[in-house]
C-alpha cells in the first residue's frame, strides 16, 4: 500500500478474499475438479484438494508471508 494508514486495511481485505477462495476452491472441487486443483495449487498447498479434509481446511488459515505465483 503507497499509504501506511490503510496498509493494515488493505492486508485483511486481501486475506478475506484469499480465504474466499480457498473455500470456494474446495466447494467447487467435487464439480470442477482440475479448475479447482489448479486454484489449490495456486494458493501454495502441496497435498491434493480431494485428499484434504474439509472440516480441517475450513478450520485452518492461510499461512501468513506465503508468496503466490
Amino acid at each position: 500500500a503507497k499509504d501506511e494508514a490503510t496498509k493494515e486495511e488493505l492486508e485483511g481485505t486481501l486475506y478475506v478474499c484469499l480465504e474466499c477462495i480457498k473455500l470456494m476452491a474446495l466447494l467447487t472441487a467435487p464439480i470442477i475438479p482440475e479448475s479447482a486443483e489448479k486454484v489449490w495449487k495456486m494458493l501454495g498447498y502441496d497435498k491434493p484438494i480431494e485428499k484434504e479434509n474439509w472440516d480441517k481446511v475450513v478450520r485452518e488459515h492461510l499461512p501468513p508471508n506465503r508468496p503466490l505465483p
